[in-house]
């Protein structure tokens, strides 16, 4: 699972309005591993709705898996996905949430490396929320 945060403005984009895709070599941060920044990214581009970055307008998300907009963050509401594309990831940490601990990573565009959201790595056994079972639709996820 993924969660976006509104406070990175998502947006709703339409497959008609789609925007060229230009191929560029990241930022190089110290949260990737050699693996994720090395040579062109691959940019995946979804058909139909998709929620995209505000920054360079890569998508990120299709509408369809959309399974939540009842999620808060620290910067506002976010939105919890099924699976998204993308997404580079950052070093895995436990953090606190109103659900209890969680092991997550930040996420950031894989275009041009803007912070995102966070991703579910696993709930620590030793969590409250250990017990939460992830919703029926879910898939294979992030």
């Amino acid at each position: 699972y993924c969660i976006i945060s509104t406070r990175f403005q998502p947006t709703l984009r339409s497959s008609a309005a789609r925007i060229a895709c230009f191929w560029t070599v990241p930022r190089v941060s110290s949260h990737f591993t050699s693996q994720q920044t090395m040579g062109r990214p691959f940019i995946e581009w979804l058909d139909g709705r998709c929620y995209a970055c505000k920054m360079c307008h890569c998508n990120l998300a299709a509408a369809s898996e959309l399974l939540s907009r009842q999620f808060h963050s620290k910067q506002g509401r976010a939105y919890l996905f099924n699976t998204a594309v993308n997404l580079l990831t950052g070093p895995k940490e436990e953090r606190m949430m109103t659900t209890g601990l969680h092991v997550v990573c930040d996420v950031f565009c894989s275009k041009c490396m803007w912070p995102v959201g966070w991703r579910y790595v696993m709930l620590p056994l030793h969590s409250p929320a250990s017990n939460l079972q992830p919703p029926s639709t879910a898939g294979a996820g992030l």
